[in-house]
């Protein structure tokens, strides 16, 4: 546990981290109390930065799987950093062929729902079939496809089983 006293911020000596902690409210009374919850901001802030300097590069960059599906949240819900479909798609997408099952899921419902990525029920019914578990949803999606559409979307869930398993 860290002590943070007025000084030490007065004084500089305060580390960037520390600085952070304090500014997201996580430092009561001199004392860190919520060290874990405030590195995970952090870490959110640091990339949100980099995503605004060189968006692409960042996420490439950004091999922590964990954090790379917490930074994605984060980006579809919203919660810490401005909403944003678009780059929460990219990352889902990312953790998705790399077989994240959840990352797999939620790409599906973003193609579902047309959030991110142009709505495209081929590509979600795909998506949704990746995982050994089929979610719940799939029914959903059936509806909105023809014959033709099943097919292709069945060759394309086998192609990104295929991809998936492979890395």
């Amino acid at each position: 546990v860290d002590i943070i006293t007025k000084e030490s911020v007065r004084d500089g000596m305060m580390s960037r981290t520390n600085v952070l902690m304090v500014r997201f409210g996580f430092i009561e009374n001199g004392i860190i109390a919520y060290k874990k919850e405030a590195e995970k901001q952090l870490m959110v802030h640091r990339v949100a930065k980099l995503n605004a300097e060189t968006d692409r590069h960042s996420i490439d960059e950004f091999n922590d799987m964990a954090a790379k599906i917490r930074l994605a949240n984060a980006y579809y819900e919203g919660s810490g950093v401005i909403q944003n479909y678009t780059l929460a798609a990219r990352l889902f997408y990312d953790a998705a062929m790399r077989g994240h099952q959840l990352a797999q899921y939620n790409l599906g419902q973003m193609y579902f729902n047309g959030q991110g990525v142009t709505q495209d029920y081929v590509q979600a019914y795909a998506w949704w079939s990746v995982p050994k578990k089929h979610p719940r949803s799939l029914p959903r999606v059936l509806s909105k496809l023809n014959h033709e559409e099943l097919v292709e979307a069945k060759a394309l869930a086998l192609q990104y089983r295929q991809m998936t398993q492979s890395r």
